[in-house]
């Protein structure tokens, strides 16, 4: 597994720093994250949680930062699979100083 040392009490902590009253709402974006992190034996990946916190909003996210943060911080392969990766942008100008170091990148 790719975890140092994230534990569920400690997620679960996190959890109910964020939201007192989880768990009182049958159905929200965060529950199926959050039974795939209390499974025994854990069957997870950090690719897996990766793609179920993908599909949750930044509003969502905004409301559980703690809980977000506690888990890319504990489980180190997170913070590199859920960076954003951009696409369909286009250079516009471009300015480079001697030993072709890029001092200022515009784009459109």
């Amino acid at each position: 597994m790719e975890i140092i040392a994230f534990t569920i009490a400690a997620f679960n902590k996190e959890l109910l720093l964020d939201n007192p009253t989880y768990g009182r709402v049958l159905r929200s974006d965060l529950h199926t994250l959050v039974e795939m992190l209390r499974k025994v034996p854990p069957t997870w990946t950090a690719g897996m949680l990766a793609a179920e916190m993908k599909k949750m909003s930044a509003e969502k996210w905004r409301k559980y930062a703690l809980t977000r943060a506690y888990l890319v911080r504990e489980i180190l392969p997170l913070a590199a699979l859920l960076r954003a990766i951009p696409t369909g942008f286009t250079t516009i100008r471009m300015q480079s100083e001697m030993g072709d170091t890029i001092l200022r990148h515009s784009f459109r």
